[in-house]
């Protein structure tokens, strides 16, 4: 098999290297594509997720004996349809990530070429950093830390009136993929009832983890803390606007470590200024950094992290490993 990877700031060459010469392949070519500005890969990356694999350019280096590739392996640089169509022998295309959006996979379906991917690669880090922002946000852990960072000894905050535990609430996961599950699995000990929204689970599958199934409006109304776990384009309005955060109890919080257009930030910045809910974290948001003059950034109930919850050495080592084994199961039932 001869292979083309394509890796980024995020997987070094010897890893990529490494984790696929366990493939046998006859050939295998390791290119870099994006630079080593991990702010800038990150702007590119949203591009492409945001209007497909054609936004962002791919590196001149791709372009020398595509003809013979059969196997391309890359992790967030695009794979076009001029690629695809150049390929004679393509016959898969392995992504070291969940989404596939920088992928043109009409033109992979076109050829029959199949799309593996690595859902949940990133699982245990993105469900680890939500169970952490819950606790920020509930118990005030960042704010306290920037009083006394500057000299202060804050006890009393917006929320102090509703100073509560964990422990005990509800906590309505929208979405319930790889990454919510793992959010359930980490709650558990903390002894919450689980409610879950997502149209496309089976209700056994939610029932197996102690969760009961309802509907977007239930988990609003009945939820303490909504957690956002859904995985959706971008087209269409957000799946939490003006009219659900309405619906959501005063003394709630809402956590968003998925995708920023998930939430109608407009309408969040407003009921968290009017206090109409308790609070909110974000990890995501539609402009990457986070504009200075951003009214995100005033808000006293509000934590924010700058994209970190999927970031860790372990999600990216590992995932060029795991789109290994996809492959390999392919291979072996072909």
């Amino acid at each position: 098999m001869n292979v083309l990877a394509i890796t980024d700031a995020f997987i070094p060459v010897e890893t990529m290297r490494e984790a696929l010469s366990a493939l046998g392949a006859r050939h295998l070519e390791v290119i870099e594509w994006g630079g080593g500005d991990t702010a800038e890969l990150h702007r590119r990356t949203r591009h492409i997720e945001r209007d497909g694999p054609e936004a962002e350019p791919v590196p001149d280096d791709v372009w020398e004996g595509l003809d013979e590739v059969e196997l391309i392996v890359t992790h967030m640089c695009p794979v076009n349809g001029a690629m695809i169509r150049k390929a004679d022998r393509l016959r898969m295309i392995g992504v070291c990530r969940a989404g596939i959006e920088n992928i043109d996979q009409d033109a992979a379906s076109a050829r029959g070429v199949r799309i593996l991917n690595v859902p949940g690669r990133n699982a245990t880090a993105v469900a680890e950093f939500t169970v952490g922002m819950m606790l920020a946000e509930l118990r005030n852990i960042a704010r306290a830390h920037h009083s006394l960072a500057n000299g202060g000894w804050r006890k009393q905050y917006v929320n102090t009136d509703q100073f509560t535990e964990l422990s005990g609430k509800t906590v309505g996961l929208v979405g319930f993929g790889v990454i919510g599950q793992m959010v359930a699995r980490r709650l558990q000990p903390f002894e919450v009832r689980l409610i879950v929204h997502d149209p496309f689970q089976p209700v056994e599958v939610v029932e197996r983890f102690g969760a009961g199934s309802v509907d977007l409006e239930m988990l609003l109304r009945e939820s303490d803390f909504v957690s956002m776990h859904a995985r959706r384009d971008g087209d269409g309005p957000p799946l939490i606007g003006a009219r659900e955060l309405g619906l959501m109890k005063p003394t709630a919080y809402l956590v968003n470590s998925a995708r920023a257009y998930l939430v109608d930030v407009e309408a969040l910045v407003d009921v968290l200024r009017r206090r109409r809910i308790a609070g909110a974290a974000l990890d995501v948001f539609e402009v990457e950094p986070l504009p200075a003059d951003s009214p995100l950034r005033r808000l006293d109930n509000l934590t924010l992290t700058p994209h970190l919850a999927g970031s860790t050495v372990e999600a990216f080592a590992h995932s060029p490993r795991m789109l290994v084994e996809r492959i390999r199961q392919v291979a072996n039932h072909e």
